[in-house]
């Protein structure tokens, strides 16, 4: 287990009958929409956890609900060999620093992010920041909280890095897309 701050969240893996799948699940809710189940990264669009997930080189399918993700991967990949990073950046929602991760896994900076970068495809801070950016999206409806109250809760330094972030994956600035009148909003209603 893991604090980051809030409660403390831990998140462990169930095998699947299928012995490719495994479900992420986690005590907290990561996920308020409606379940969605993806095969591919076109599908994957409206989700930037999702799109990230498929950015793995190993991942087939992604399925997220209110508590757990569940993965598909393709038979050449073991799940030890990328359980524990996986978990890790999704206990923290993309807020864990690359540093402190790298010195779990007893590797310099260079190593993790050179290790991580060869099974995911894109590095280890890019696949933080999606996950973070997936955490503020999980806000969308929360009327109990501002934009600011927002912005740190999901591990933003100020307003500036949360605008320019939020406007890098959504095109839309955080204001307009949390007042429901962006384009893309409707699938979370």
């Amino acid at each position: 287990m893991i604090k980051t701050g809030n409660p403390v969240i831990s998140i462990y893996t169930e095998m699947t009958p299928n012995p490719e799948t495994m479900k992420f699940v986690a005590n907290k809710l990561l996920y308020p929409g409606k379940s969605i189940d993806l095969q591919d990264v076109e599908s994957a669009k409206p989700s930037p956890l999702a799109t990230e997930l498929f950015g793995f080189p190993f991942i087939k399918a992604v399925f997220i609900a209110s508590n757990f993700v569940t993965l598909t991967k393709t038979s050449e990949t073991e799940w030890s060999d990328v359980i524990p990073a996986i978990r890790q950046v999704i206990l923290t929602r993309g807020q864990m620093p690359i540093q402190s991760l790298s010195d779990q896994y007893f590797l310099s900076s260079r190593q993790f992010t050179r290790a991580f970068s060869e099974y995911a495809g894109f590095s280890p801070k890019l696949f933080s920041r999606l996950l973070r950016f997936e955490h503020t999206l999980s806000e969308y409806g929360n009327k109990d909280k501002s934009l600011t109250d927002i912005a740190y809760d999901c591990g933003y330094y100020d307003q500036s890095h949360f605008i320019h972030e939020f406007k890098e994956f959504s095109g839309h600035d955080p204001r307009h897309y949390f007042s429901g009148n962006a384009e893309g909003t409707q699938w979370k209603d």
